[in-house]
């Protein structure tokens, strides 16, 4: 008898789960719309909104 036994089958759960994981930031990242929301969120450390202040 020659099966998997509880850690093999352990280890293909999680390689399974980090794949699913990985595909889904990529649909996320590639989906329409994404690239103007980045382009908005990296923006916010140089946006002057005068509460510092001066």
């Amino acid at each position: 008898m020659s099966g998997l036994g509880f850690p093999q089958l352990a280890q293909i759960g999680v390689l399974l789960l980090f794949l699913a994981i990985f595909v889904g930031l990529l649909i996320c990242m590639f989906r329409p719309g994404a690239r103007e929301e980045a382009r908005q969120a990296a923006s916010i450390p140089f946006s002057d909104d005068g509460k510092d202040g001066q």
